[in-house]
């Protein structure tokens, strides 16, 4: 029985700590937050350009680069993570583009 109880109470224990750590943990200690966000952003951006590239986005990714140029980080950091996120939506909005259009 007791065997039964500190093997529950271990595995409760394990598996509650397992989703300790916060998704917003930066985990590139050593690369500057600016400028990874910014390079992701780009290129989801001119993948998606093409096909569905949202009209502020290569805006937002210039008024960043401008922004960092001047020295001003929290707002390029700011800009660039508005438009990373821009980027991101919308590449998910692709597949339902193929479906758009009237429904008689």
């Amino acid at each position: 029985m007791k065997k039964v109880l500190l093997t529950t109470v271990t595995l409760f224990a394990l598996s509650a700590n397992a989703n300790f750590n916060s998704s917003s943990h930066n985990w590139n200690m050593g690369s500057d937050p600016f400028k990874s966000t910014i390079s992701a952003a780009e290129s989801i951006y001119k993948e998606v350009e093409k096909v569905n590239g949202w009209r502020d986005t290569a805006k937002l990714i210039k008024d960043a680069k401008a922004a960092h140029a001047k020295g001003d980080s929290a707002t390029a950091l700011k800009l660039a993570k508005v438009a990373h996120n821009q980027a991101v939506r919308a590449k998910e909005q692709i597949p339902a583009m193929k479906n758009a259009g009237p429904r008689f």
